[in-house]
């Protein structure tokens, strides 16, 4: 899928500020924490640096951003 103007320009933002960039929320599953229209700064962090609580954007298979909180993390140990 190639991105609309509108996600190649919130990925470009984000990969050159280490402030990272403003999005909206655009449904009410964050609700009360995220009301919908309030915008959010996200930033690209490691991603072990994520912790449960964190609030994370990912790139949905369709192509949309979708906004999520962490509620669990599973580590994966190899021997």
């Amino acid at each position: 899928m190639i991105p609309d103007p509108e996600r190649s320009a919130l990925l470009q933002e984000l990969a050159r500020s280490p402030a990272g960039a403003l999005i909206t929320c655009s449904s009410g599953s964050m609700e009360p924490t995220i009301a919908v229209g309030q915008s959010v700064r996200v930033r690209a962090i490691p991603s072990q640096e994520l912790r449960v609580g964190d609030v994370v954007v990912y790139q949905g298979k369709e192509g949309a951003y979708i906004m999520h909180r962490i509620v669990l993390i599973l580590s994966l140990i190899h021997i």
